[in-house]
């Protein structure tokens, strides 16, 4: 007898065919930094080879040049750390300037304004709405035991499409957990897409060039190219989501350090109930 698919296969599997799409199209330089780093690795291991066998090397490395791919400056930083240097003993010259501090107080003024129009323009609604609870919410509910047709109707909404929605994303969540071959293939997919494997890649590169050089002006370089690396991350995913990613690293944070607290303070009672007499 044929055994039967379970569907949710298939929508894991459209879910994956969604998602490679979105690399070949939204992330198109993925690839070309991938094989970059691939290249970085093997030109740092012979330069490293290089250097224990003879002493010193000659070997030209790659991992230090910025990338080939359309990649934006992050910040509008320089590309070396001698012009970076330049820059910053230029930049208080200019952060001093009258000019600049006036400018800086235009900005302020523009924001100021914006925020104004917005309380100018939302006033009118928020007054309006006030209108119709005082006139159409001041009323109470005599049908005592009995739900009102507002309240019948949003449970009737609840029960035929909430509940069984919330149920069924909570059963697909629960199958996905249980085949974690579906999340590993997602994982590795949005790994390549934002440039984690290739970061991964270039730290083994640039690690195995710096352990035979000693080349600590090239620091801030691996710094531009990380910051460009993680620029892809950055801009494709929008502010909702970092803010939930910085919500959820917290609460993990807050309930470590309170447990941690929890369980000090059991083993403070547990150590001055065993000193008592019985």
């Amino acid at each position: 007898m044929k055994r039967k698919i379970d569907y949710r296969h298939r929508i894991c599997l459209g879910i994956t065919v969604c998602f490679v799409v979105m690399s070949i199209f939204l992330f198109p330089n993925a690839f070309g930094r991938l094989v970059e780093s691939f290249v970085d690795i093997g030109a740092s291991v012979a330069y490293c080879f290089d250097v224990v066998i003879n002493g010193e090397s000659e070997r030209a490395v790659t991992v230090n040049n910025l990338t080939n791919m359309s990649f934006t400056m992050p910040f509008d930083l320089p590309n070396t750390w001698e012009e970076f240097q330049i820059r910053f003993s230029q930049y208080w010259t200019v952060w001093a300037n009258g000019e600049t501090v006036f400018l800086y107080l235009d900005f302020l003024f523009d924001i100021l304004l914006n925020v104004c129009y917005f309380i100018l323009y939302a006033m009118p609604l928020v007054l309006v709405i006030l209108l119709f609870r005082i006139i159409f919410g001041g009323s109470t509910n005599n049908d005592y035991n009995r739900d009102s047709k507002p309240l019948r109707l949003w449970k009737n909404v609840c029960r035929k499409v909430y509940a069984p929605s919330k149920q069924w994303v909570l059963d697909f969540v629960s199958f996905v957990k249980q085949r974690w071959i579906w999340l590993l293939v997602w994982a590795v997919i949005w790994a390549y897409n934002f440039n984690v494997i290739t970061i991964v890649l270039c730290f083994i590169a640039y690690y195995l060039y710096f352990v035979a050089s000693l080349d600590f002006a090239s620091l801030y370089r691996q710094v531009i190219k990380l910051l460009m690396d993680l620029s892809v991350a950055i801009d494709f995913l929008p502010l909702v989501v970092w803010l939930l990613i910085a919500f959820f690293i917290i609460d993990k944070i807050r309930k470590k350090i309170g447990y941690a607290r929890l369980e000090r303070m059991e083993r403070r009672n547990r150590g001055f109930i065993n000193e008592r007499p019985i």
